[in-house]
């Protein structure tokens, strides 16, 4: 049973191993991205729920539209331009610390969000055996979670030897 449940289907192997990297590196960095911006740059726990906030209502606004281009256009177009976004992202936090521009990087990951999470999984629908949609979900979200699981610690212990831009740079 527990071999069945970790075997991905031969046409799939390759997406699923994408998307486990993908969560791996952003585990490593986003994982641990309020607490490396409220040690290194003092913001307190208000700015850093604004950040939050900003992140979810962006997100929650962008969602829906977005998944409507998605059905239009299909997903892999909205993968690149998500993978885009996030690299603007990585390169603000790299580049600008000021509060203003934390908040219009909070703004623009939660439309990452929103580009990367409804195509990747419409991607996955499509290419799913009919009978097996729900189970190949979840066999994602479980390679996703196992590969992905010690990112945070990796990513804390990378800035703790090397600072903020370390797990920021594995994204």
């Amino acid at each position: 049973m527990v071999k069945q449940t970790i075997r991905i289907p031969s046409g799939l192997k390759t997406f699923y191993l994408i998307m486990a990297l993908d969560m791996f590196s952003w585990g490593c960095g986003e994982g641990i991205l309020f607490s490396m911006l409220k040690d290194s740059l003092n913001l307190s726990n208000s700015q850093i729920g604004l950040l939050g906030s900003l992140t979810c209502t962006s997100w929650a606004v962008s969602q829906l539209p977005i998944g409507r281009l998605i059905m239009k256009h299909g997903s892999k177009r909205f993968l690149i331009a998500s993978e885009a976004i996030g690299a603007i992202i990585m390169t603000g936090y790299l580049v600008n610390k000021t509060y203003t521009s934390l908040m219009v990087l909070s703004l623009l990951f939660g439309l990452a969000i929103s580009t990367w999470d409804p195509a990747m999984k419409t991607l996955l629908m499509n290419k799913a055996p009919v009978v097996e949609k729900a189970y190949s979900m979840g066999k994602l979200s479980l390679t996703r979670g196992l590969i992905a699981f010690p990112a945070p610690f990796i990513g804390g212990l990378l800035y703790s030897f090397y600072g903020f831009n370390a797990p920021i740079q594995l994204i």
